[in-house]
């Protein structure tokens, strides 16, 4: 199996997991056991949660939200839904919103002095008993399930405001949740030739079947689990960090960027196709050209200690 970004998907397990019968509430009500300071509402994806928060918002088309750099399309098409997104890394003066993205867990919406954003921590492993909002001024904070535990779909939409989740999951539940969307996620796996349709259709019905939620309740159920040992993976590579990183940090990244030589080491030993990309330094406000090394749920600790060997 080749490594990326994010963990992947497994189907057998999947599987498995249906037999839990579980649906919205208890997930939700697992998430409150875990987590304080905030309201998680269940929703099918990350970027239907944003088109959620942003109709919520009261937002239109004439209004900017300004989105960060190297952001991936389906953040740009949640925004355009319902007002116009643009690119930037300083603040805009005419900007009405933003959409700060956490990247691959490391904290930089705590930066903002702004309370109109979206603080997006898509895959971004939050160590329990932590308080929600504890260092950040938004009022929305948004997860990506499939990034986080490896579930095949889902995302979480944490609300400050109780009202606002009362809001949203009304919203949300408007709709049952599309057995023919869950087919095409499964076969998504596969071939990505449905794409365009699945992309289509998860906006317009934001809820998931209760094979999904009973997915996602089982795999929350090992949460303790998978913070555990991505706490013995940044262990080991917190000096190839190329930013200040407490390991105190309630925020555990998924990726350890890797820059100069490490490289070749990297591309000699790991099975991966994540390539190089752009990591946002936020001391240096700049671009790093690093190589991500993967440290989520997909590669053992065992391989990691053999890479850092």
């Amino acid at each position: 199996m080749k490594l990326f970004l994010w963990p992947t998907t497994n189907i057998l397990t999947f599987i498995k997991n249906i037999f839990f019968f579980k649906n919205h509430t208890h997930v939700e009500l697992l998430l409150n056991k875990y987590y304080k300071g905030g309201y998680p509402v269940l929703c099918n994806s990350a970027r239907v949660g944003i088109k959620l928060i942003l109709e919520k918002e009261n937002l239109n088309k004439k209004e900017l939200v300004q989105i960060f750099p190297y952001a991936s399309q389906c953040v740009v098409e949640a925004v355009g839904f319902s007002s116009t997104p643009y690119c930037a890394i300083q603040n805009y003066e005419n900007e009405n919103y933003k959409i700060l993205y956490n990247q691959w867990g490391y904290r930089n919406s705590n930066l903002s002095s702004s309370k109109n954003y979206i603080d997006d921590c898509a895959d971004s492993l939050v160590d329990i008993d932590t308080n929600i909002f504890f260092d950040t001024k938004s009022k929305f904070i948004i997860w990506s399930l499939p990034k986080i535990i490896s579930s095949l779909s889902g995302g979480i939409i944490w609300c400050k405001n109780k009202e606002d989740a009362v809001y949203l999951n009304k919203k949300i539940h408007s709709n049952k949740g599309s057995y023919f969307l869950l087919l095409i996620k499964f076969l998504l796996l596969y071939s990505s030739s449905l794409y365009k349709i699945w992309n289509l259709k998860i906006y317009k019905n934001p809820n998931l079947t209760i094979l999904e939620t009973s997915d996602i309740y089982s795999r929350l159920k090992n949460l303790k689990e998978i913070i555990e040992d991505r706490k013995n993976k940044i262990k080991l590579f917190k000096k190839y960090l190329p930013i200040k990183y407490e390991l105190s940090s309630k925020y555990l990244p998924c990726v350890v960027p890797l820059t100069n030589g490490d490289f070749k080491k990297y591309e000699l030993f790991m099975n991966s196709y994540c390539g190089v990309r752009h990591f946002y330094d936020r001391n240096k406000k700049i671009f790093l050209k690093t190589y991500p090394l993967p440290i989520h749920q997909d590669v053992s600790l065992s391989k990691l200690l053999k890479f850092k060997a």
